[in-house]
Parts: C-alpha cells; sequence; structure tokens
C-alpha cells in the first residue's frame, strides 16, 4: 500500500472516529423534550402519508444533526417505550394477582367467622374484618393467622361479648403491641384502668405496654401505691407538654437531618 494510500485510510478513519464522537455527543445531550418532539413530527408526517425517513430529515434539518443520529435516536426512543409498556404489564398482571389473592383470602376469613360465631355477618362486621386485613399487611404480618386466632377467642366468649366487635379489634391491636397471642391479664387491666382514671386521659397500646413492664419490674403493688402516693407529681402542665412537643420535634428534625 502506498504512503498515499495509507494517509488517506488514517484521514478516513479519523473522520470516523470524530463522526462517532459526534453521534456520542448528540446522543447523551437528547433530552425528554426532544424525542417528544421527534415522536410528534413522525406522528404527523405518517398521518399525511410521509414516510419516517422524511421526518428524520424534518427534525435534522431543523436541529443540524444528521439524519443516522435522528434515526438512532427513535430507535432508542421506541426501545425505551417497549420496556416501558412491558414493565406497566407486569405491574398491572401483579397488582391483579394480589388483588385476587387478598379478596380469596378476606372470603375466607368472612366464612370462618360466620362458622365460628354462628350468625349472619354485618355490614360493619365485614368491612372491620377486611379493614383489619389491610391494616394487618401494612404490619408485615400473616393477617389471616392473626385474624384468625383472634376469632377463636372471640368465639369462646359469651353472648354479651360477641356482640362487641371492638372486642375482635382489641385482640388483634393487642397481638401488634404486646406481641402475637399476649393478652394482658386482669391484674394488668386493671393498672391501666387505674391509670387511666387518674390522668383522665387513654392509655395508647405503647403506654399500656410501660405500664405491663413496671408491673414485671416492681410488683402491682408497688405500681399502684406510687400512683396513689405521686399521681399529682406526674400529671403533665404545659410547660411539661411544651417540652414533650419540642422533644418529639427534635427527634424528628434529628432524624430527617442526621449528619453523615
Amino acid at each position: 500500500m502506498s504512503e498515499e494510500n495509507v494517509q488517506e485510510q488514517e484521514k478516513q478513519e479519523l473522520q470516523e472516529r470524530e463522526l462517532e464522537k459526534q453521534e456520542y455527543q448528540i446522543r447523551i445531550d437528547w433530552t425528554p423534550a426532544m424525542y417528544e418532539e421527534l415522536k410528534k413530527i413522525v406522528d404527523n408526517e405518517i398521518k399525511v402519508g410521509s414516510t419516517k425517513r422524511q421526518a428524520f430529515k424534518i427534525f435534522s434539518d431543523k436541529h443540524e444533526i444528521s439524519a443516522s443520529a435522528v434515526s438512532s435516536a427513535w430507535g432508542r426512543y421506541i426501545k425505551k417505550e417497549k420496556q416501558k409498556n412491558k414493565e406497566q404489564q407486569g405491574e398491572k398482571k401483579e397488582i391483579i394477582e394480589n388483588d385476587d389473592i387478598h379478596e380469596k383470602n378476606i372470603a375466607k376469613l368472612f366464612k370462618y367467622y360466620r362458622n365460628k360465631i354462628n350468625h349472619y355477618m354485618q355490614t360493619n362486621e365485614q368491612e372491620g374484618i377486611t379493614e383489619m386485613y389491610y391494616w394487618l399487611n401494612t404490619r408485615q404480618v400473616d393477617s389471616c393467622k392473626y385474624i384468625m386466632a383472634a376469632i377463636d377467642i372471640f368465639s369462646r366468649k359469651g353472648d354479651n361479648i360477641k356482640t362487641n366487635f371492638g372486642y375482635l379489634v382489641t385482640i388483634v391491636r393487642n397481638w401488634i403491641t404486646y406481641g402475637f397471642g399476649y393478652m394482658p391479664t386482669k391484674e394488668e387491666q386493671v393498672v391501666s384502668d387505674m391509670f387511666e382514671e387518674v390522668l383522665k386521659i387513654k392509655m395508647s397500646p405503647m403506654a399500656k405496654a410501660k405500664i405491663i413492664a413496671l408491673i414485671s419490674e416492681y410488683g402491682m403493688s408497688k405500681v399502684l401505691f406510687l400512683l396513689g402516693e405521686q399521681y399529682k407529681n406526674i400529671t403533665l402542665n404545659e410547660e411539661d407538654i411544651s417540652m414533650l412537643y419540642m422533644e418529639k420535634f427534635s427527634k424528628i428534625i434529628n432524624e430527617k437531618y442526621q449528619k453523615q
């Protein structure tokens, strides 16, 4: 090969590499708006009986880029759209499958409830079981296991209790707070009721768990004795309440803007 031919070949290779660099830069500079504009031009040209090639030329002339770069961009756009549609179809299928599973589970719970309680389910009972099922799902536990076990306990109570659907809800909520299968003893419930009466507030599940821990550590008699003796010292004034608010807010802001 002559020196002239070698130089010509090297020149051609250099031009090709430069063209590749330009094409790459064009590719990474493409914005979602440009893809949408290209799609609109292609759709309009096809609608009037033209071709995609003509649409590519219109776009390339407008933006002063090569038709091959536009064609490549169109290929990338179509590939992304196909992938997006595939993912959406997969998500829809998963949602449908999950909905079917949930509906079957809830129907199974309705049937189990009717068999155990031996009466026709009221609307509030159906809605209550459905709400409990989805609420338990958000707690990452076996919803059917919790509700069925609670129904077993609920079904063994007297008729006066079985007419109170809230009792079933309380069982499930206690298990989420204290652990599956745990029911506060009568003594623990008495102490909890005493705190509510003395402090004139409704005890939260977390507060009740704290009471149970105190009873376990010090015994019921000491807890009740000190409650009666010191109840004035544990009531909160406005200053105490404001500090609780600020402690809670401080915890939130520290967690959100925690230094890495």
